[in-house]
C-alpha cells in the first residue's frame, strides 16, 4: 500500500500558451504539450523542504492516538492526512493572497479576512507605490523549446520593465528565506515568447528578454506582517541554468516536447 503519494499535479500548456491543466504525461506526448516551469525546477533536490515534511510526519505519528477498533492501515492513512494538512493550508493561503493582489492590480474588488488581511493590504499598497504603467497579471505563456508557466506579473516598476513572482511565506525571522529555484523560475519566464489571453481565448507574441526579475515575498505570519522585495541580477546565467534543468526534466520524463532532443 502506498501511503504517501507525490504532492501536486503537473501542469501542461499547449504551444499557443493555453493551459492544459489536468493532462497526463501520456496525453502530453500525444498532444505535444509543453512542460511546466515549476515542475522543471522540481528536478532540484530541496533538502530543507523534505526535512520539514519528515519532521511533520514524525510529529503526527507521535501525537495522534489510535482510535478503538481502528485498523493499522486506516490509522496510518490518518497520520498521512494529518501531516499533509499544513502543506495544503499553506497552499490555500498562498492562493488567497495571490488572487487578492491580482485583483487589486487589475482594479477589481477583493476580500481577504483574518490573519492574512494585514499583509495583503501591505502588499497591495506596495504595488500601488511601485508598479506603474501597463501591467499584466497571471498570464499563461510558453517558450517554443517546450516549457510554459503562469507569470504572476510583468510590467513597469519605477519606469522600467520587470517580471515579479509573488511568494507567500510564514516569516519567523527578520527576513524571508530565498531559494535558488525562484531565480530559475523567473529567468524561464523572461524567455517566454507566446502568451495566452484568457478572456479573448487567443494567443499573442510577447518579448520579455530585456525585463529585470524579482520576487515580492508576503508574510503569512500574523505576528510579523509585511512584504519584502528582492531583485535578482545575473538573469542570463539563471536562464542557462534553467535550460540545463529542462534537459534533465526531458530525460527523466523520456519526453522531448517540440523536438527538444534535437537541440539538447
Amino acid at each position: 500500500m502506498q501511503l504517501v503519494k507525490p504532492e501536486g499535479f503537473e501542469h501542461w500548456y499547449e504551444p499557443s500558451g493555453k493551459p492544459a491543466y489536468g493532462a497526463t504525461l501520456r496525453e502530453a506526448r500525444k498532444q505535444d504539450l509543453y512542460g511546466n516551469v515549476t515542475g522543471v525546477c522540481d528536478m532540484l533536490a530541496k533538502p530543507g523542504l523534505e526535512t520539514w515534511k519528515l519532521n511533520n510526519a514524525i510529529l503526527s505519528a507521535l501525537t495522534l492516538t489510535r482510535k478503538d477498533g481502528e485498523g493499522l492501515d486506516d490509522f496510518a492513512k490518518r497520520i498521512v492526512e494529518d501531516f499533509q494538512e499544513e502543506g495544503k493550508q499553506a497552499r490555500a493561503r498562498g492562493e488567497e493572497v495571490h488572487n487578492a493582489i491580482e485583483a487589486h492590480i487589475q482594479g477589481k474588488p477583493w476580500i481577504v479576512e483574518g490573519e492574512l488581511l494585514k499583509s495583503t493590504k501591505i502588499a497591495c499598497e506596495w504595488c500601488d507605490e511601485h508598479l506603474t504603467g501597463e501591467n499584466n497579471c497571471e498570464v499563461p505563456a510558453v517558450n517554443p523549446m517546450g516549457f510554459g508557466g503562469r507569470i504572476d506579473f510583468f510590467g513597469e516598476m519605477a519606469g522600467r520593465k520587470i517580471i515579479i513572482d509573488f511568494k507567500t511565506q510564514n516569516i519567523k525571522g527578520k527576513k524571508p528565506k530565498y531559494y535558488s529555484t525562484w531565480k530559475y523560475q523567473l529567468a524561464a519566464y523572461s524567455m517566454m515568447t507566446t502568451a495566452w489571453d484568457v478572456d479573448k481565448k487567443e494567443s499573442y507574441p510577447i518579448n520579455l528578454s530585456e525585463y529585470s526579475i524579482g520576487n515580492l515575498v508576503i508574510s503569512t505570519n500574523a505576528d510579523m506582517p509585511g512584504v519584502w522585495f528582492e531583485e535578482w541580477d545575473m538573469r542570463d546565467f539563471y536562464a542557462d541554468t534553467f535550460i540545463n534543468l529542462f534537459h534533465v526534466w526531458c530525460a527523466e520524463k523520456n519526453y522531448w516536447p517540440n523536438g527538444t532532443e534535437a537541440v539538447a
